[in-house]
């Protein structure tokens, strides 16, 4: 136990170190200060329990000192030391949740009395500390079997005599008992995905369905099944099943807590089971529907509801885009291929077999283009990320425009270069952005003018010129900015303006970034 003693006279300090037996009241180290600046250098390399403070010391009081220790999350026993002159002081501290006030001069055996007390008190809140971490870990713990138990459920692979002892305590439901079996699959993230592990992600949609079911009387096992897709098991806890529409109605709280505090969208799948212990049955019947869903689309969907038609649709148009790859134009085949997936999903006849029937008709008029070409297939796709793009593509509408994207990227990029005179190109680029500084200049618009795909024109300027488009564009209108700035007696706003940034915080933000100092800095310089 260590005690810190407060006071800036030193008598003070030497008296109750003299005068009380510290050992004998489990007081294992006293530490001293004789202001509040030494206090706090002692709270900042010690941990310390109680705290006997004066009130009234030079430039900080202890009511100061109190202030920043709750501040920095520091929780010692703090007791003020006050004479009678200060007492409404230590009413004050007592207001502000200080733990009691001795009033000076005090005979030593009072000061004991009250460190013996301090002592007692803190104990007891360490043993508490201890209790409850110790509750907190079972808890974890008993969640992290729960969680597994429900993945080897799912699996087919039950772990029956786990199962029944979390069931009896509550913790999972009845194995023999009707449910609601939902998945619950995270459809498009609006925030940082990087942000969230698998444990983490259980946890948090956990803690919510837990607050939300228990609420209606629901007992609910939650486990992370894929990294975006979680299982949902909700059962009565007095084996009454809940009624559909109460169901969805709370699955739609769950996706707008979603939503909102953890930045993601989400799609509920649902099933009802005759019991627990045919999940796995109700729980492949999801992984199909949770598969027609190619458009991502959030929301909750019962067994009944569809995701589109158009059975056995294929793609007549893919013949027309053969004829267009062998004469060059990839950028027209990625917009007419990315449109015509839009369109299918707006005309609402968009599904998994309209989606596999694309994918199978474009990567075979691909194939037969390249072979023609005496080139191979899969040599667009060596890399690992390369072949998840190629393998993943029929799970939605999106990663089939993202094989789109980069298959013709790639077969831009691949191109014979002596097709293109790359000097001429970057000759053409640097007078067109010198010629629109004062205009937003946009990659597209930039494509168009040299006559290139907009990923291959970004490709080939950062090889020729050792940096991306967009960076030089920044870096030339600052090199314009800096030259109206010592040339000129414009404000600062109105060059940013003339520039197209009307953010001027943004624009002397970017300037400093490329110039290394502001736009007034720069001003000022010329001005001496």
């Amino acid at each position: 136990m260590k005690l810190l003693i407060v006071d800036d006279q030193e008598s003070v300090i030497n008296g109750l170190l003299d005068g009380i037996d510290w050992s004998g009241l489990s007081v294992d180290q006293v530490l001293t200060a004789s202001n509040a600046l030494e206090a706090k250098n002692i709270f900042e390399r010690e941990s310390v329990d109680i705290v006997l403070c004066d009130i009234e010391m030079p430039v900080e009081s202890g009511i100061d000192l109190f202030h920043w220790v709750r501040k920095k999350g520091y929780s010692p026993y703090f007791v003020f030391l006050t004479s009678h002159a200060e007492f409404s002081y230590a009413q004050e501290a007592l207001r502000l949740g200080a733990a009691e006030y001795i009033v000076q001069p005090a005979p030593y055996s009072e000061i004991a009395r009250v460190v013996t007390k301090a002592v007692c008190a803190v104990r007891k809140e360490k043993a508490d500390e201890i209790t409850n971490s110790q509750g907190r870990a079972l808890v974890k713990q008993q969640k992290k079997i729960s969680s597994g138990a429900i993945r080897s459920l799912l699996a087919g692979r039950i772990m029956e005599e786990v199962w029944r002892t979390l069931e009896e305590q509550g913790m999972l439901p009845v194995l023999d008992g009707p449910a609601s079996v939902v998945m619950v699959e995270i459809v498009k993230w609006n925030g940082n995905e990087k942000e969230w592990e698998p444990a983490l992600l259980e946890a948090a949609v956990g803690n919510v369905a837990d607050e939300i079911f228990e609420a209606c009387g629901q007992i609910s096992g939650v486990a992370m099944v894929d990294p975006d897709i979680c299982a949902l098991i909700l059962q009565n806890r007095q084996g009454v099943h809940m009624s559909r529409q109460e169901l969805v109605r709370q699955l739609q709280f769950l996706e707008s807590f979603c939503e909102r505090y953890f930045k993601f969208e989400i799609a509920c799948y649902l099933q009802e089971a005759e019991s627990v212990k045919k999940a796995q049955v109700y729980w492949k019947q999801l992984r199909a529907r949770a598969e027609e869903n190619v458009l991502r689309q959030k929301g909750i969907f019962a067994e009944e509801d569809a995701f589109g038609g158009g059975s056995g649709y294929r793609f007549s148009k893919v013949k027309y885009w053969k004829k267009l790859l062998a004469d060059g134009y990839y950028q027209t085949v990625e917009e007419e291929a990315v449109e015509l997936l839009e369109q299918l999903s707006r005309q609402k006849v968009m599904n998994r077999e309209t989606l596999q029937n694309f994918y199978q008709d474009f990567m075979q008029m691909l194939y037969a283009q390249m072979n023609e070409e005496g080139r191979a297939l899969g040599s667009i796709y060596a890399t690992s990320e390369a072949m998840e793009l190629y393998q993943s593509a029929t799970r939605s509408v999106r990663q089939m425009q993202d094989l789109i994207h980069y298959t013709m990227g790639r077969l831009e990029e691949d191109r014979e270069p002596e097709e293109i005179d790359s000097r001429a190109v970057m000759s053409q680029i640097i007078d067109y952005v010198q010629n629109h500084l004062e205009e937003e200049l946009r990659r597209d618009d930039i494509a168009a003018h040299v006559h290139l795909n907009r990923d291959y024109l970004s490709r080939m300027f950062s090889r020729e010129m050792g940096i991306s488009l967009k960076e030089y564009i920044t870096e030339q209108k600052m090199k314009a900015a800096q030259g109206m700035l010592k040339t000129t007696s414009f404000p600062v706003n109105f060059i940013g303006a003339k520039l197209g940034y009307c953010n001027s915080s943004h624009f002397s933000f970017t300037y400093k970034k490329v110039m290394g100092r502001t736009p007034k800095e720069e001003r000022a310089l010329k001005e001496n």
